[in-house]
């Protein structure tokens, strides 16, 4: 299955009805078409957790909170930023893919 199968398999078995127009549970990285090799889950997709979910073989977090340290995780402010671009460069290298479930 790929990211964007799997989203719309959990939003299909929600108790509560889901709402399209928030802004948190979207993709935040990745490719919502890359096939997923596996699952991980965090309440927030730190490096180490990114590196992590990489060498246990798996390509999808589904993390609670922000990735990039804004509710909205709003990037226009951090092309410069050291960290975010190695976050973003080793998700991209590594097929990674963040999906935010609030």
């Amino acid at each position: 299955m790929n990211a964007g199968e799997i989203v719309d398999r959990i939003k299909k078995n929600l108790v509560l009805p889901w709402r399209d127009t928030t802004y948190r549970d979207t993709f935040k990285i990745g490719n919502p078409d890359s096939q997923v090799t596996g699952i991980a889950t965090t309440v927030m997709t730190t490096f180490d957790v990114i590196k992590r979910t990489h060498a246990a073989g798996l390509n999808l977090i589904i993390t609670h909170e922000d990735t990039f340290w804004n509710d909205r995780d709003e990037t226009k402010d951090l092309v410069d930023n050291p960290l975010y671009k190695l976050k973003t460069e080793y998700c991209r290298t590594n097929n990674i893919i963040v999906w935010r479930f609030h």
